[in-house]
């Protein structure tokens, strides 16, 4: 299915359940249609078709690409029918005809039901389509690199996709015959129909990539670059436009986009608010007396840590070791004769740490993100584990990814840093709102088991 084709069967997909919403919340409200038109409801119908068409084009709905998965497509169709119904909002509001709110609501909640339904059903077809080998896209690349094999590896690795590889064009390398040379480019396009070309900057020159461009862009035929990485110290890179200078960024972090960071933030807050009010405000009295009753000394221990930006703050927990001279450099060990009974106990639930949910409500902290560390073992161990600042990108958190995949606890073997590293910078690299509410559910499950190295 050519994507026109594709585009026409989304959109009379679409328009279908919106006819159908709309007719279903005022049957709902009214039980039929024998007042439709008398109420004009026909108006309303028709402005629903207008407003799904204007959302839907504005969100680039129904442009057409193989690589979108399941999240990205219901956060866009969630996008949109928010703003549809702020439409259909606002035109109850504004004519002087009046709809029942009700029958908003009943169609609403059928289009909001039916949506992803309809969607999805389709995704799924088209997925399984192009893994038994119908609608692929012929695929030609240009040039020869070492990257070649890791994007073959790709599209190899999801079918779904549905792309069909044909050759490169290029010089003759090792072991790898191209079906031709650039000048070979129009009769193979033609024989082979082909329909994506990508682009190995490293093998062309400035010429090349001109004569690429003009021939892409005169026969309808999508033309991707991939830049030269080889010996780079980086995976990821994002592109941005400084007017029309594109300038490659190291590293994105997704929570350099406002948007998820106010999202973040909203969660932690509100987070950290009902487990202050609902739990905090009854457990820490509780858990106050016990400890004092279990040894003398304060309630709670504060010690100064590296945060966001590597500034400092204090990072307050509940006592769980009798009062002794802190050096502020030597971690908690099994069998630490400095841990109380009851410490012990609060360590192996964690709940030690309830306190830093202040921390959070203040916002030096977050629900989810790299633990914090003291300030002397990040100076300790800033110079001897590679890449160890970049935890400081983002705020930290009570609990992390490495926490919950085992490296919590004593650091003793340098090994067991790196690993920690190595996954916060991972979860950096990689978060979402989703993964967050994983790391908190599997932080749960394993305070009420818990875990094996919490001592």
């Amino acid at each position: 299915m050519n994507p026109l084709k594709l585009r026409l069967l989304q959109m009379a997909g679409d328009h279908l359940l919106v006819f159908l919403s709309v007719l279903c919340g005022h049957m709902l409200r009214f039980g039929g249609l024998h007042s439709f038109i008398a109420n004009d409801y026909l108006v309303l119908l028709i402005f629903s078709h207008i407003a799904w068409s204007v959302v839907s084009n504005s969100l680039d709905l129904y442009e057409p690409d193989r690589k979108t998965g399941g999240i990205k497509l219901f956060v866009l169709l969630l996008r949109q029918f928010a703003l549809y119904a702020l439409l259909l909002v606002a035109f109850n509001g504004l004519i002087k005809t009046y709809y029942s709110r009700l029958a908003l609501v009943y169609g609403l909640s059928f289009m909001l039901f039916a949506l992803p339904i309809w969607r999805f059903g389709l995704l799924y077809w088209l997925k399984q389509q192009r893994k038994q080998g119908r609608q692929l896209r012929n695929l030609l690349a240009i040039g020869y690199d070492s990257g070649l094999q890791d994007l073959l590896s790709y599209f190899q690795g999801h079918p779904e996709f549905g792309f069909r590889y044909l050759g490169f064009l290029g010089r003759k390398e090792e072991e790898h015959e191209p079906l031709g040379t650039l000048d070979d480019l129009h009769d193979i396009c033609q024989e082979h129909q082909v329909q994506e070309l990508y682009a190995f900057v490293s093998a062309l020159n400035h010429e090349e990539i001109q004569r690429l461009v003009e021939y892409s862009e005169n026969n309808l035929i999508r033309l991707h670059f991939i830049p030269e990485t080889k010996g780079m110290p980086f995976r990821k890179l994002a592109v941005e436009y400084y007017d029309y200078v594109p300038v490659l960024q190291v590293r994105p972090i997704p929570l350099d986009d406002p948007a998820n960071r106010l999202l973040k933030r909203l969660f932690d807050f509100s987070f950290s608010l009902l487990v202050i009010l609902l739990l905090l405000s009854w457990l820490l009295p509780v858990l106050a007396i016990i400890i004092r009753i279990n040894s003398r000394g304060p309630i709670f221990f504060r010690q100064k840590r590296s945060g966001k930006g590597n500034e400092e703050f204090w990072c307050y927990k509940l006592r769980s070791m009798y009062v002794h001279q802190e050096d502020g450099v030597t971690q908690a060990r099994k069998g630490d004769s400095r841990i109380t009974p009851v410490g012990r106990w609060l360590r192996k639930t964690s709940l030690d740490e309830l306190p830093q949910f202040f921390n959070v409500l203040i916002g030096n902290m977050s629900v989810v993100g790299p633990r914090p560390h003291a300030v002397a073992h990040t100076e300790a161990y800033a110079p001897a584990i590679d890449k160890y600042m970049l935890r400081h990108i983002i705020k930290p958190g009570i609990t992390g990814l490495s926490q919950v995949m085992g490296y919590r606890g004593e650091t003793d073997e340098e090994y067991l840093m790196r690993n920690r590293v190595r996954i916060d910078i991972f979860y950096l690299e990689n978060w979402t709102f989703w993964l967050d509410l994983k790391i908190i559910y599997f932080t749960l499950r394993n305070g009420l088991k818990g875990e094996e190295r919490a001592y």
